[in-house]
């Protein structure tokens, strides 16, 4: 009986020592969003960093709001997915100024590449959409620049 009682209470420790088992999962990948967010920060600093002529041109004025308004979905669906949107950064988004325009159109295809992959957070998908289109638009407004600053 006795031999009896003690598998029962080691049984029940055991098992009790499952149910309270604490599990630490490391940080994870991050998503493809918050990747992109770091091509749009790199983008968004090119096309703001002139040699000499300090003047937004009208095409790079309408990428940049473009950008600021495809960050502002990103970060909110960071938030909304409980990420944090400044917990990522890229290690290679030092530009110099050679070829500005260039390596804003590179990020924002990056960028773009990022923002279409497969989404598993069904909440974040109508934000991730949005900031799409919106580096849709800024590559667009890019090229626009890239082809006025070919025929000046």
């Amino acid at each position: 009986m006795k031999a009896l009682s003690t598998w029962c209470l080691a049984a029940a420790l055991l098992l009790s020592g499952c149910a309270t088992r604490v599990v630490v999962v490391g940080p994870g990948r991050h998503p493809a969003y918050l990747r992109a967010l770091a091509d749009l920060r790199a983008a968004r600093w090119a096309l703001q960093h002139r040699l000499g002529d300090s003047n937004v041109g009208v095409d790079e004025a309408g990428a940049l709001s473009e950008i600021g308004a495809a960050i502002d979905k990103i970060r909110q669906a960071a938030y909304d997915d409980a990420r944090n949107p400044n917990g990522f950064r890229r290690s290679d988004a030092v530009l110099d100024y050679r070829g500005r325009l260039h390596r804003a159109l590179d990020f924002l295809n990056n960028a773009r590449r990022e923002l279409a992959q497969e989404e598993d957070n069904p909440s974040v998908l109508v934000l991730r959409d949005s900031a799409l289109g919106h580096v849709n638009q800024a590559a667009q407004w890019v090229k626009k620049a890239l082809f006025d600053a070919h025929f000046e």
